[in-house]
């Protein structure tokens, strides 16, 4: 389906671009407001024109700069004066933003207790609009092993690639691993699909790797964080899975509270 792009209207304050990139020069891009960011970032599929209602008109929409730079193509085109082109520029800024963030990965990270793991993974989520899922390998003197992240551009749904995350077990056999997630929605209370899936995959690590998963923690855009073993859920899988396996699950190392 093709779809025909708008123009901009001619851009009627005579230097406006030049006064934009000036300011980012003097005083960088924290000096923008959110719109003028947003402004600045369609120069590039407009060279010429304003660009300052397109973008007011995109913000109104999604209702962030961050929320329009993670839209999907196809619900960016439905705003008038998008076109295909334009839609493919503002999605190409959250893919550079995950290769930049996977570069941040803290390996090494010392982690000694639910809290420290709370708060290392917290940022990853602010204000995120997106589903993502992380797993932590950590090892026996508390150090984050592999950081595996994955993303989606769905609101409420991630695809898990756990043969990834099974290589990475079997690979640096960690002593503990924490499982995360995020509910954009701001009820960072777990689903029955969240419960079924940890347990599948507690079970499936337990059994096979004789490795416990440590933590599964559900974080909300504002930094609320539900945790499963703080509330017991783990615990629980855990007694569940050595009465009917009839083996002893290790606790392979000790992980402070939360």
């Amino acid at each position: 389906m093709s779809h025909k792009v708008k123009d901009v209207p001619k851009n009627n304050h005579k230097g406006h671009r030049d006064r934009i990139r000036e300011r980012i020069i003097d005083f960088g891009f924290e000096s923008l407001q959110p719109h003028e960011l947003l402004e600045y970032i369609l120069y590039g599929a407009f060279t010429r024109g304003n660009t300052n209602e397109l973008a007011h008109k995109l913000i109104g929409a999604f209702g962030s700069v961050e929320a329009v730079l993670s839209a999907p193509i196809s619900e960016l085109i439905l705003v008038d004066g998008v076109g295909e082109s334009t839609a493919l520029l503002l999605t190409s800024f959250a893919y550079v933003g995950r290769i930049i963030d996977s570069g941040k990965l803290d390996t090494g990270k010392t982690l000694k207790s639910l809290g420290d793991i709370r708060e290392y993974l917290k940022p990853f989520y602010k204000g995120k609009t997106r589903e993502e899922f992380h797993v932590l390998l950590i090892n026996g003197r508390h150090k984050v092993q592999k950081h595996i992240r994955m993303t989606s551009q769905n609101a409420d749904k991630v695809f898990v690639d756990m043969s990834q995350v099974m290589m990475a077990v079997a690979s640096f056999q960690p002593k503990a691993i924490v499982f995360s997630h995020n509910h954009p929605s701001g009820n960072p209370n777990p689903s029955e699909e969240d419960m079924a899936f940890t347990k599948k995959y507690f079970s499936a690590i337990a059994l096979g790797f004789n490795i416990t998963v440590s933590e599964h923690m559900i974080f909300t855009t504002e930094g609320d964080c539900y945790s499963f073993r703080h509330n017991g859920l783990l615990e629980k899988m855990e007694k569940e899975i050595e009465k009917t396996s009839g083996m002893h699950i290790a606790d392979n190392i000790e992980l402070g509270g939360f």
